[in-house]
């Protein structure tokens, strides 16, 4: 039998999923990133409590995507 978690569930420890110190209160939206055990950056809903999709992307794709965001290319309306 194949375990389907192992897949998209991130090394425990150290590379375990982390979430980011602006998230605030759990009840507000946020993302917890972590790493796969083969080296991609898995990215999930932190609602879902391990439970929803997981979403796995190449290391630099994902460094790429998150200096967009640094750099403003995403801009938020209030």
């Amino acid at each position: 039998m194949h375990d389907r978690t192992t897949s998209h569930t991130p090394r425990q420890g150290a590379d375990g999923w982390h979430k980011s110190s602006y998230s605030g209160t759990p009840q507000e939206n946020c993302v917890e990133q972590g790493v796969s055990y083969d080296g991609l950056i898995a990215v999930r809903d932190s609602k879902e409590n391990g439970r929803g999709a997981v979403l796995r992307i190449e290391p630099a794709a994902w460094r790429g995507f998150i200096g967009a965001v640094k750099g403003g290319e995403f801009p938020i309306e209030l």
